[in-house]
This record gives structure tokens, C-alpha cells and sequence, in this order.
């Protein structure tokens, strides 16, 4: 219900809403209100709660002024679980009436809109997105059972499909299912969702993300991102998706302002800090990439993309037994998946130990035909091997298949040794850089 309220919100222009992650640290934390909200750099506070009973449901909020801890306003908003929709835009409304936020007409009209929910299907769609928000491979999927299982029960709630939609891109991102059978799917579902809601600037931000690292479409993608801010200016995965497509087209300075608005939104993501680090990384500013990279560990050293990410920037700063340290710290993290699997041998074959990363890699290879292995990091350990043909295979391989991470060809120094091959201009211009 947290999360819903703060998207309904997220709609509001001129508001700036805290994202879920950061407000979330601090449930049931005993804190003196006034130094939360110094933290989050905000000058208010809703506080409420939620009660259910049988097929009632009840939002109490509260609005409080955060430096002097001083109550402002509160209400109580009562409805039948099917009109829990209607009943988190009534709670929207009224807290921007009170904060003095001016609505435009399209907003007012927005909030005021009502429909109704299968309530077992909210209730699966708030598990649904409660499992994906955790981004490993076993969450994603259960997350994914319990949207498809919300749309089932209603075919017409929107925000199920987004939820699909996400899921199934973070499935082809983290490389958890072949991009030909994630992204597509991603595509459809928020296509769908967009047919029942053409205002859902959700839906928008996630057709953005398939229409980049599936279709290399980067016009296609900025256009839907840039839809998705307007609609919902406060949503942190609309500015955070953007970032993408502004670094892969060399617009770096947009792109860090896009992080800094991502912490803005959500100053204690682990997400947002990782997205400032990745930019500097593709920008070849290791040091201070390794730096973003390094506070976000320091946050949470168990979040495995940290320590990924940390262990490219150690790599290319030639801190081989460092790189290694992470890569193996993330693939222990993530369960031994293909991606991290295929990175710590990359990693330990520029470290100089080619017999220890041959078995990795033969290792991850030999699941091919049970599982999908990203071509395009099978291509990279392989080069670090000295097995070129063997890489160019697996490249153009990753061509054939649309591999997400292609977007980036001009930009990752891990494809730094196929540049100087003939056939380097013939990728580039299959991916359209």
C-alpha cells in the first residue's frame, strides 16, 4: 500500500515523493521525525496506516511538518477492497490539497478517476511487486507467477501488466532468461497495459526499456521515457531506465544528472548510487566510478550488482586480484549464475590464472542447453582466454539473439580487444550504433 500511494503521488508535478526503498528503511525505525526527514532532504512527512477487515479497508494518513514534528492534518479514508484504487487516489488528492500543490486539470481529472479491483487480484499484484523488488533470479520469477495470476483473476487491472512487463525486462537484463523470450514479452505486457491506460506513465518507462535493449531503438526508448517522467514525474524507474539510453548515447552529463535526480528521489538506494557509478564507468572515469562503487558496498555489501560492477571498474584499473575478490563475492551472492560465473572467469583470466578460468567457463558452457548463457560475456571470457574465434562466435552469436548488453558496444572497454578486427565494423553497424 506504501508503494502505491507513493506512485499515486509520483503523478503529482511539482511534488517531489520520496521512492519506496528510502521511505521503507525507516518502518518501524524509532527516530526522532524531524532527523529522518533531514536525511531525506524532505519537508514533510505522511505517517499512516492500513487496516483491513473481511472486504473493508481503511487508510489513516497523517501529514506532518517534519522540522518542527508538528501534526498538520489527518484523515481516514473507508471503501470495499474493490475500490482500493479509488481509495489511494482520494488519500492523493487530499494530501496535495493540504500541501498547497496546485493540480492541473489533466492531474485533478487523473485522481479523480475510478475504477474498480478484483481484490484477490490487488492482493497478488502487491505480492507480485513485493517479490520483484528483491531482483534476484528465484524472486523475479515467484514475483512473475503472482502478476500473471493477478491478470488472470482481472484482466483489466494495468498496473498487473506493468508489473509483468517489469519483470520480464529484468529477467532479460540480468540476463535470468533469453533476451528473444523477456523482452518481447516485456514489450506485450506493457503494450497491453497502455491499451487499457494510455495516461500510465509506468507502462510508458517500461515499453522504453524493451524498445532499448531489445529493439536498439534509442529514439523509440528516450520518446517513452520521456512520456513516463511527464506522467509521473516523482517515478524513480522512469529517471533511472532514462539514464540508460543517455549514456548509450554519449549524452554522459544528462545521464549524471539523472542519477543525482534518482537520489533525489531516493537518497538511500543502493540502485541509484549503482547508476551513478555506471555512468562514470562508461565514461572511463575509474576512480571516481570505483568510489560510487565502494560507498555502495559500504551500504550493503551482500547487493551482489555492487559488487559486480565494482570488480569491472577494479579490472580496468589493472586491481586484477581485487576484480577478482568482487566477482567472486558476487557470484556467491547470486547463486553461481551464468552471468556471474562467466565474469569471475573473465576476471581470473586477466589475473593470469588461464587454467582456473578455463574451468569455469567450460563449466558455465556446458549448461547451454539448459539454461541461456549470455553470449555476449562468453564472447569477453573467451578473448581474455586468447581464444578468438572461439569470441567472435559467441559475439555475433549475441548479435543473432538481440543481447541487451550490445547497446553498449562503443562505450564497454571489456570489448576494447575485438575493436582492431575487421569484422568490428560489421557488428557496429548490425546494432546500429
Amino acid at each position: 500500500m506504501t508503494e502505491a500511494l507513493i506512485a499515486s503521488l509520483a503523478r503529482i508535478e511539482g511534488l517531489r515523493v520520496i521512492s519506496r526503498t528510502s521511505a521503507m528503511r525507516f518502518k518501524g525505525v524509532r527516530r526522532p521525525l524531524p532527523e529522518i526527514a533531514a536525511e531525506l532532504g524532505v519537508d514533510g512527512v505522511i505517517e499512516g496506516s492500513v487496516a483491513r477487515s473481511g472486504e473493508r479497508v481503511r487508510i489513516t494518513a497523517e501529514l506532518i511538518h517534519a522540522a518542527s514534528d508538528t501534526h498538520l492534518w489527518g484523515e481516514s479514508f473507508d471503501r470495499d477492497l474493490s475500490d482500493v484504487l479509488t481509495l489511494q487516489s482520494e488519500a492523493a488528492r487530499a494530501i496535495a490539497d493540504q500541501i498547497r500543490i496546485k493540480l492541473t486539470p489533466k492531474t485533478r481529472a487523473r485522481l479523480a478517476e475510478s475504477r474498480r479491483v478484483n481484490p484477490e487480484a490487488y492482493d497478488a499484484f502487491l505480492r507480485g511487486r513485493f517479490y520483484a523488488n528483491r531482483r534476484t533470479e528465484d524472486s523475479l520469477r515467484r514475483g512473475r507467477e503472482f502478476l500473471n495470476d493477478a491478470i488472470a483473476k482481472d484482466p483489466t487491472y494495468a498496473l498487473a501488466h506493468v508489473g509483468l512487463a517489469d519483470v520480464n525486462n529484468l529477467l532479460g537484463y540480468f540476463s535470468y532468461q533469453a533476451p528473444g523470450v523477456a523482452f518481447p514479452r516485456a514489450k506485450a505486457a506493457a503494450r497491453y497495459a497502455l491499451e487499457l491506460d494510455p495516461q500510465l506513465g509506468e507502462a510508458h518507462t517500461s515499453l522504453g526499456y524493451a524498445h532499448l535493449y531489445h529493439d536498439w531503438d534509442w529514439a523509440a526508448s528516450e520518446r517513452e521515457f520521456l512520456l513516463g517522467i511527464e506522467l509521473s514525474p516523482s517515478y524513480l524507474q522512469a529517471h533511472l531506465w532514462y539514464l540508460n539510453v543517455l549514456t548509450a548515447r554519449r549524452r554522459f552529463e544528462e545521464a549524471l544528472a539523472q542519477g543525482a535526480k534518482c537520489l533525489e528521489l531516493d537518497p538511500l538506494s543502493l540502485i541509484a548510487n549503482l547508476s551513478i557509478g555506471w555512468v562514470l564507468y562508461f565514461m572511463r572515469e575509474y576512480a571516481r566510478s570505483a568510489a560510487e562503487f565502494e560507498k555502495g558496498r559500504e551500504m550493503d555489501p551482500t547487493f551482489a550488482p555492487t559488487r559486480l560492477n565494482l570488480g569491472w571498474t577494479y579490472l580496468q584499473m589493472g586491481r586484477h586480484a581485487e576484480a577478482v575478490g568482487e566477482f567472486e563475492a558476487a557470484a556467491q551472492l547470486a547463486a553461481q549464475t551464468p552471468t556471474m560465473v562467466l565474469t569471475l572467469a573473465h576476471g581470473v583470466a586477466a589475473a593470469g590464472d588461464r587454467a582456473r578460468a578455463r574451468v569455469l567457463l567450460d563449466a558455465v558452457l556446458a549448461q547451454d542447453r539448459e539454461r541461456y548463457v549470455p553470449s555476449y560475456l562468453a564472447a569477453i571470457a573467451c578473448e581474455a582466454l586468447g581464444e578468438r574465434e572461439r569470441a567472435w562466435e559467441w559475439l555475433e552469436r549475441a548479435v543473432a539473439e538481440r543481447s541487451h548488453w550490445l547497446v553498449m558496444l562503443d562505450l564497454e572497454p571489456r570489448f576494447d580487444p575485438f575493436r582492431d578486427d575487421p569484422r568490428w565494423g560489421g557488428i557496429r553497424r548490425a546494432v546500429g550504433v
